[in-house]
């Protein structure tokens, strides 16, 4: 039985649809995309959008549609990490160094 909310399960539909048309993949670790998964699905039913969970929700409604999910700083992220902070997007690269 899934326990995702069903703010979640949209959250999760979103994210599989820009993952499949973009250059990056999931985290590697399923738990942590998860747990990311539940903060964007409680902020959407919460704010009515996905503010990413890794900001503060004041900050994160304040810069406005820069910190909804996919975030504008999640490219910068993941040139220079791997990830985006919120460890729900990854570059292949990243990922397969996890194998």
């Amino acid at each position: 039985m899934n326990d995702e909310s069903d703010s979640a399960r949209k959250a999760r539909k979103f994210v599989m649809s820009y993952v499949r048309k973009g250059p990056y993949v999931l985290y590697p670790d399923p738990a942590i995309v998860a747990n990311v998964l539940e903060g964007l699905g409680d902020r959407l039913e919460r704010y009515g959008k996905m503010y990413c969970p890794c900001a503060a929700i004041d900050e994160a409604r304040e810069r406005g549609q820069e910190l909804v999910c996919p975030c504008v700083p999640h490219h910068a992220d993941i040139e220079r990490q791997g990830y985006c902070d919120c460890a729900l997007f990854a570059s292949k690269d990243f990922v397969g160094t996890q194998a």
